[in-house]
């Protein structure tokens, strides 16, 4: 366990060196590294069929060494591979992904928003969509389920951020709907697509196998940990190669500039929320003695409010000087235009209705209700902890400044005693 702790210090190290080396070569070579990238992702599945694979080679093996051989040695092997093997057919095959949680909608709810997909489906082939929910996230993303462990059938749920569709316009967010639910054209592009799609499962399973007790499960949990970087790290420019993809799909469904608006449009609202809105928030929070639900019913009003006095242009500058430095799973909001062909910022227009209000219709303030509640059952005891803290930490304060100033007193009520007494 000491050295997997060890091990774990390098690992962002280690992969960030990977990813900078596998640059060039899958510019020169890129058939040749998606292909490498598919085959680690298969890994995985080895992963998991590993333990089965052992549980058979014990009992092979102690079926010849107790009845053919009478070998006393791999009498004691073979069990011991037999009851590994179990144990990690136990632990693996427990694991399961989670599903997304939110508002869930769906045709007879919300019309306007499943008449779009059957506009996508006219223009390009989109995936299947079993569920559609919306919760408080900035960002449209789709999430697949596995049916059970190892299984190839997924279950599709389309995530749709709330603050997106407060925030941007119904153009807008029919890009980014796009780029998320379209299929690649069968190509070498879809290798790495399908390795983006992957590696979140994969990174699912990391995440639940560390839950549990057992030393033998956090064991097999941080040899897949270990995995999932390497393989993230190795098929970053995979996945960066998908985000084109994506981008160049959805960008041909719309005209003129609007594919471009559209990105620096969810670069703004994320820069917003991150460094403005909900620093407000938690300070708003930390001054309450009682919470409230009121994270999203102000959000669209004090993005319109505050966007133009913020100077946004400053943070498209502020991307521009950091372009060059950029790495990772995703390209700078930079090279995602220059890839689209846009090759300077457009204005930003903040759209008179939103997306959510031409989605969601008369459901807009109850979908909002909604997702602020499940804000306040998330932070609830957060918020709890923290001013029981703060509680605490007052009433000690006060306590202390209570035993000073009887102390103070009880001082000066001795030193006039003493002074009585000499005069």
């Amino acid at each position: 366990m000491a050295v997997l702790r060890q091990l774990k210090r390098h690992t962002n190290t280690m992969a960030t060196a990977m990813e900078r080396r596998l640059v060039g070569f899958s510019v020169d070579h890129s058939g040749i590294y998606l292909l490498v990238v598919s085959l680690f992702t298969l890994v995985g599945y080895g992963f998991f069929l590993m333990f089965p694979a052992l549980t058979v080679y014990g009992v092979v093996m102690l079926y010849q060494a107790a009845v053919l051989t009478l070998n006393t040695a791999n009498v004691g092997l073979g069990s011991a591979m037999i009851l590994g093997g179990l144990y990690g057919c136990a632990v693996v095959f427990q694991v399961k992904s989670t599903r997304p949680t939110g508002v869930e909608v769906d045709a007879d709810k919300l019309p306007l928003l499943f008449h779009r997909f059957d506009q996508l489906r006219r223009h390009i082939a989109v995936v299947r969509l079993d569920r559609v929910i919306i919760d408080g996230a900035a960002e449209i993303r789709l999430v697949r389920t596995p049916v059970s462990t190892l299984s190839l059938r997924f279950r599709n749920t389309l995530v749709i951020g709330l603050p997106l569709l407060q925030c941007l316009g119904p153009e807008h967010v029919r890009f980014l709907l796009a780029r998320v639910i379209t299929k690649p054209v069968l190509s070498a592009a879809t290798l790495a697509d399908w390795h983006a799609n992957q590696i979140v499962v994969w990174s699912q399973y990391a995440d639940q196998m560390r839950v549990g007790p057992g030393r033998y499960r956090k064991l097999l949990a941080q040899i897949f940990y270990y995995y999932v970087c390497v393989c993230r790290a190795i098929g970053a420019q995979a996945a960066r190669q998908a985000q084109r993809n994506a981008d160049v799909r959805a960008a041909a469904l719309l005209p003129g500039n609007q594919a471009g608006v559209a990105l620096q449009s969810e670069f703004l609202l994320n820069r917003y929320l991150r460094e403005c809105y909900w620093p407000r928030v938690k300070a708003e929070v930390k001054r309450h003695t009682r919470l409230t639900p009121f994270a999203y019913n102000k959000l669209a009003q004090d993005y319109r409010a505050d966007i133009h006095d913020l100077l946004p242009m400053r943070w498209f500058e502020q991307e521009l000087e950091n372009a060059r430095h950029r790495s990772g799973r995703s390209d700078n909001l930079v090279t995602r235009l220059n890839n689209l062909g846009y090759h300077r910022f457009a204005p930003i227009v903040i759209p008179r209705v939103s997306a959510a209000e031409h989605y969601l219709g008369v459901y807009y303030y109850r979908v909002i209700n909604t997702v602020d509640m499940l804000w306040l059952n998330r932070h609830a005891e957060q918020w709890r902890t923290q001013h029981r803290v703060h509680h605490e930490r007052q009433v000690s304060t006060v306590q202390e400044n209570d035993r000073s100033m009887f102390a103070q007193g009880r001082i000066s009520q001795v030193m006039r005693r003493r002074r009585a007494k000499a005069a």
